[in-house]
């Protein structure tokens, strides 16, 4: 069927409009479009915008593109020149346009009896994405006397041949579009309470959707008629129209001044003190912990089976700035988030499956799923269930994210640097019992694939107190103005980032001299060897080094350094390493009495079985009570009859065998 003749003029009066505008009043940006540009407008710029887009709804884009590539096309060429002008058109068709819609309405304020049928604009976040499709946009028809061909839209009904008044028949699919089915929900949304909406997104909008990603909407409100007769409500669609991202873009690069700024600064050994100067500098007095975050965001080096993420644990007391300063984080770095620990779900945390508006089901990735290849923040780790936990602890070694769900494996890339922050147990850190394992509520496995730990603890200090209190006075009326801007501080990670400074044989030999030097201190009994993770956290602590100090390579101030900020982790928890000195007489610190216990009984068990498989209760007893882990025999009798209950041993005639 023929378009309306007056509704074409109309369609072309609207563009005259639209590009005679762009010629008069958009000169300098059309001289500037290339194929690489993006072309802004917004919908209030001109009235003619305004009504193509109640006009021409779904086609509302691909109108503007039209008009702004004829508007280009006119003003830089002569307009009698039919042949270059179309090439032109051909060449810019995939330019980018933005078009600048506000705000009508929120996904909370969306109703059928408001809206249906109605253009809305409101901001959402996209929270699963479908595989691409298609859609039929034009079917070809053909006379089968004389061959006469014609495109008519889908479902336009019987076609009657103009030449020879012969009924046309239907040969075949002549165009298409590609069209996605996406959710959205409202931003920010309860895991137990968002307000979801599915959509298609049509053409170009199709291409490059990410979930997670915070975007502003113009759509179509549909109620779709059931397809099942047995089911009698509609289902809601919205016919997306035009797409802005609501992100904010910190994918900037330095220019050369402040590239060569940031080089001189190095080259004076002032980078670093500004960097931690600059770097959530309304927070007095954590240098350390600051320092850390810059080493987590330059990230080390990917070698062949050795990850280059950089994982930060911060354990100690509230109120001591830890959580304010590792989330500063994400104001100057792409792909960031925060997680709560305290109500993430499992889809919230990784990824898992839900029930879509649609009834269909649907796989959900999480931030650390989402951000993979950048950063996340989770905070009160310790208030996570085992699912969660067990889910983090593959994330953070692997970079994947793994579950079964409803018979589905899931196994996505998650390769996302973490900051973890935890409080203890019972408020404030318990000094008299001042272990790790008894403090937090984390696992030592966890907690070993942490590359820098820092405890932090809140006494009382008149002296630091004070010096804190005129900082916060002092932040609180101005901004210094000797730090960088955060503007200048993503610039920065964004160009050290993908550096890969390398690790001469000599660095490498001073980082293993000493790891190695603290074999010397593995005395204690209770001792768990700090296995080669810790060495490997040396080596990428010690790339990050490199890169915060734009060097080609790691060299003696790298290792130094690297040295110098692992050893003050571990003196935070109050370990005095002796010059040169292990970390091995920390690790006792990083585990629970009852683990302490566990791994003594193993070991004991497995000594005396030797050849066996199991072991007599009373030898075993014995043995037990000779360790400072039972008090007596009657404590080791308690702890193999809780143990025989938890089903962890077997017991038949005073015989005992382990279950593995």
């Amino acid at each position: 069927m023929s378009s309306d003749p007056e509704d074409e003029l109309n369609r072309m009066t609207l563009e005259d409009e639209l590009v005679e505008y762009l010629i008069q009043r958009r000169e300098e940006d059309l001289n500037k479009l290339t194929l690489k540009s993006k072309f802004r407008i917004d919908i209030n710029e001109h009235p003619s915008i305004q009504m193509l887009l109640e006009e021409k709804k779904l086609e509302f884009r691909t109108v503007i593109k039209k008009s702004i590539i004829r508007a280009f096309s006119l003003y830089k060429f002569d307009p009698s020149r039919i042949t270059l002008l179309n090439k032109v058109k051909d060449v810019f068709s995939d330019i980018e346009i933005e078009v600048r819609i506000k705000k009508t309405t929120d996904i909370e304020n969306i109703k059928a009896e408001k809206h249906e049928g109605k253009i809305i604009t409101f901001p959402c976040e996209i929270l699963q994405v479908e595989e691409p499709e298609t859609i039929t946009t034009r079917i070809l028809f053909q006379c089968p006397e004389c061959g006469n061909e014609q495109k008519f839209p889908p479902d336009s009904g019987r076609h009657v041949c103009g030449k020879c008044n012969d009924d046309m028949r239907n040969v075949g699919i002549s165009e298409s579009e590609t069209v996605r089915t996406i959710t959205i929900q409202n931003i920010n949304s309860a895991d137990n309470n968002p307000i979801m909406f599915v959509t298609d997104f049509h053409r170009e909008l199709a291409r490059d959707v990410q979930m997670s990603k915070k975007v502003m909407i113009t759509g179509i409100f549909k109620s779709v008629p059931p397809t099942n007769r047995h089911k009698h409500k509609n289902e809601i669609l919205i016919e997306v129209i035009n797409v802005n991202s609501l992100e904010e873009d910190k994918t900037a690069m330095p220019d050369p001044l402040t590239l060569q700024m940031y080089k001189d600064l190095a080259k004076n050994g002032k980078l670093i003190d500004k960097l931690i100067k600059s770097y959530a500098w309304h927070i007095e007095g954590d240098d350390s912990l600051k320092l850390a975050c810059l080493l987590y965001l330059a990230g080390g080096v990917k070698q062949r089976n050795h990850r280059s993420r950089i994982h930060i644990f911060f354990l100690g007391d509230p109120s001591t700035a830890k959580s304010e300063i590792a989330k500063w984080m994400v104001r100057i770095t792409p792909n960031s988030a925060i997680v709560d620990g305290t109500s993430s779900s499992g889809v919230g945390l990784g990824a898992g499956m839900i029930t879509l508006p649609n009834a269909r089901t649907g796989m959900v990735a999480g931030p650390l799923v989402k951000h993979t290849g950048g950063h996340v923040f989770v905070d009160e780790i310790d208030k996570m269930d085992k699912e969660k936990y067990e889910m983090l602890l593959g994330i953070m070694e692997e970079g994947r994210c793994r579950r079964t769900l409803a018979g589905i494996d899931i196994n996505l890339p998650a390769y996302t640097s973490l900051i973890v922050c935890a409080n203890p147990i019972g408020s404030l850190w318990d000094l008299d019992n001042p272990s790790v394992g008894d403090n937090i509520n984390l696992k030592a496995h966890l907690l070993s694939r942490g590359d820098l730990l820092f405890r932090t603890i809140q006494r009382p200090n008149e002296e630091n107190d004070r010096r804190i209190g005129m900082h916060i006075m002092k932040s609180r009326n101005e901004i210094p103005k000797d730090i960088f801007s955060e503007e200048e501080l993503t610039a920065f990670f964004n160009y050290i980032r993908p550096l890969k400074p390398t690790l001469p044989t000599s660095s490498e030999e001073k980082i293993l001299d000493f790891f190695a030097k603290r074999e010397k201190f593995k005395l204690g009994r209770d001792s768990i060897p700090m296995d080669w993770r810790q060495y490997e956290a040396l080596v990428r602590i010690s790339f990050a080094f490199a890169k915060l100090l734009l060097k080609p390579f790691v060299d003696e101030e790298c290792v130094e350094r690297t040295i110098d900020i692992f050893k003050k982790s571990i003196e935070s928890f109050g370990i005095k390493l002796e010059d040169g000195g292990s970390t091995a007489e920390a690790s006792p610190w990083f585990v629970h009495e009852k683990d302490k216990k566990d791994i003594a009984f193993r070991k004991v068990f497995n000594k005396l079985k030797q050849e066996n498989t199991h072991v007599y209760r009373d030898e075993l007893v014995y043995a037990m009570s000779q360790l400072k882990q039972w008090k007596s025999e009657g404590d080791a009798h308690s702890y193999l009859n809780v143990a025989h209950t938890k089903g962890d041993i077997i017991e038949n005639d005073g015989e005992i065998k382990l279950v593995d």
